[in-house]
């Protein structure tokens, strides 16, 4: 199917193999799929289901411009940086993506160094440690239970727009009252906004400032790393927001005086 498809030129290609595997870790390998393509015309590919392995990486998608990869096993014996070999890759989307083996205790580390990518979205990257090293990205969105957000690392020197949802607590279990565990997800989320400090504008919705509001007396005693932030944009209703929350990420920038608008 897929050899068809790019030997007539195909330049968009959707695979979605739910019907045929309930579970991801038994679905088809990307090189089983596509074998050794060379050279195709494909602009747009979005894999479902489907175990990603060193096949992606050595295709010869030069003309690839958005990658969206659903719901899919990454194999455990590769190099992690699926992205690298794209030149002309600029939008990537990966959600629900989680190793093919030994989950949590998996340790595997995702590398992104797309140098072309422009926008990326990462959605419930499950047991994974991401690491982006994207010079020219400009949009970055993430969704993530705050519980279980591991290492990220982020080298995004042109970053422009960001948008944020930590989920809720409840991945914490009936333990998130405790002030250890609620320490615990401020450091993560603080971790994960110094990777942010390139960010002019920043987008917050309801769930997680319902989330930051419970870890606001961490979050407080931080320095802001937001240090160019024009405008700060939150999905909440105004008196739901604390003001100590919006001062962390206002802060770092009051030079500037940043735009605060209420959606």
């Amino acid at each position: 199917m897929c050899e068809y498809a790019l030997s007539h030129a195909a330049q968009h290609l959707v695979i979605n193999l739910h019907n045929q595997y309930t579970d991801v870790s038994e679905s088809d390998r990307f090189t089983d799929l596509f074998g050794t393509v060379l050279n195709c015309n494909l602009n747009t590919l979005e894999l479902r289901y489907v175990c990603i392995d060193d096949g992606l990486g050595s295709c010869g998608f030069g003309m690839l411009t958005t990658l969206s990869l659903k719901y899919c096993s990454l194999a455990s014996d590769q190099h992690n940086d699926f992205f690298s070999n794209f030149p002309s890759l600029k939008n990537l989307i990966l959600s629900s993506c989680e190793p093919l083996e030994d989950g949590p205790l998996s340790g595997m580390v995702l590398k992104i160094s797309g140098r072309q990518l422009v926008s990326l979205k990462l959605d419930d990257m499950i047991w994974l440690k991401v690491e982006v090293f994207s010079p020219r990205l400009k949009f970055f969105s993430l969704r993530h239970y705050l519980g279980a957000l591991q290492s990220t690392k982020l080298s995004l020197p042109s970053l422009d727009h960001v948008a944020i949802s930590v989920g809720d607590c409840n991945d914490f279990g009936e333990d998130w009252h405790l002030k250890d565990n609620r320490e615990c997800g401020a450091q993560r989320f603080i971790s994960l906004c110094q990777g942010l400090t390139n960010a002019t504008s920043l987008m917050l919705d309801n769930a997680t400032i319902q989330v930051l509001s419970q870890i606001s007396e961490f979050l407080e005693q931080q320095p802001s790393p937001f240090a160019r932030l024009k405008s700060l944009i939150v999905k909440a209703e105004v008196g739901h927001v604390p003001y100590k929350l919006v001062d962390y990420f206002l802060k770092g920038s009051s030079s500037m005086k940043p735009n605060l608008e209420y959606v």
